[in-house]
């Protein structure tokens, strides 16, 4: 007859050690966290300190409604630039998103491993690239190219 064992007790952890580079990491990385958001309020700050005058001198509506922007007559609005915002930004959607939808159903559900391997590598290049370098690559390169055959014929089509 075999007496019963006593079950194994987990040994007892040793006390939990404090690692001081990793509270020196993480220390430094809150405190860059923390100077991101100062670094934002500060700008909001100067943004409201330097750009309150002329709201409240022409008026919130009226800043945001009116088209001309004159600093001779004190005369402030920024619908063109509100719309040319909101234009540009509803064009470079309807241009983009079809495409990288459809690219990345076609890597996902479709590509063979070896085509996914291939042109994942260079979308993850290229995904690393500022925005604004893509559009003053566009402003320098494209622009001029497109200039002479594209121009016609938006002036034509668009007025």
């Amino acid at each position: 007859m075999t007496a019963a064992r006593e079950p194994e007790r987990a040994p007892e952890s040793a006390p939990a050690r404090v690692n001081v580079p990793d509270r020196v990491w993480s220390g430094g990385l809150l405190l860059l966290g923390l100077a991101v958001l100062v670094v934002a309020a500060i700008i909001v700050a100067e943004l409201v300190r330097i750009g309150g005058p002329a709201i409240s001198h022409t008026g919130l509506v009226a800043f945001v409604s009116n088209s001309v922007w004159d600093v001779t007559r004190d005369v402030f609005g920024a619908l063109p630039f509100i719309y040319g915002t909101l234009v540009t930004s509803a064009v470079a959607l309807v241009l983009a998103l079809p495409v990288s939808v459809g690219l990345a159903l076609f890597l996902t559900e479709m590509a063979p491993p070896s085509v996914r391997s291939i042109v994942s590598f260079p979308i993850s290049l290229l995904a690393g690239i500022p925005s604004v370098v893509y559009g003053l690559w566009g402003l320098f390169v494209l622009v001029p190219l497109l200039r002479r055959p594209v121009e016609p014929l938006l002036a034509k089509t668009l007025g």
